[in-house]
């Protein structure tokens, strides 16, 4: 749990040699960030158990995520990043997300990459996600996202279930 404002996590080193974050307990398993300006840059988050509910919960303001992945490396997460009403000013850049290129079945699999619910002027850009989203690889859920800011976005649907934002 990030619960104290104004921590920054820097990771050095470059691909598979940087610092890396494993989701391998529970499906369950989560990073919360529940404090105002939080920074991760330069980190590895792998899923290790199918199924993941949201590795990383954004419930807090100005959070930043620059140069991070996301890998998969065992089944699928159901959502990875999800931002609540709280997370305005979210700021993810440079962000590459990979996920299980394997065909599943139609009801398995993610979700979403990324999930904004209700925050004010997110801002995404500089992204890559590649993998099989069965609504959209970034997504606005349920309560209205004001001001969102999206650009420079590469996505790779590899599965025809998309119905949702930046599919």
């Amino acid at each position: 749990v990030f619960d104290i404002e104004g921590i920054s996590v820097i990771g050095l080193g470059h691909g598979a040699s940087r610092p890396q974050i494993n989701f391998t307990t529970a499906v369950g398993a989560d990073i919360d960030v529940d404090a105002a300006s939080i920074w991760f840059h330069n980190l590895l988050f792998t899923g290790g158990v199918d199924a993941l509910t949201g590795p990383l919960e954004i419930n807090a303001s100005d959070f930043k995520m620059t140069q991070c992945e996301w890998r998969d490396n065992t089944g699928q997460a159901t959502d990875v990043l999800v931002a609540d009403a709280n997370a305005d000013r979210l700021l993810i850049d440079g962000f590459r997300y990979v996920g299980s290129l394997t065909a599943g079945s139609a009801a398995s699999g993610t979700n979403s990459g990324i999930v904004l619910v209700g925050c004010d002027n997110p801002i995404i850009r500089n992204t890559t996600m590649i993998g099989r989203f069965g609504i959209a690889a970034i997504e606005c859920r349920t309560t209205a996202v004001v001001m969102a800011e999206m650009y420079r976005l590469r996505i790779i649907n590899l599965d025809n279930r998309a119905t949702g934002t930046a599919g």
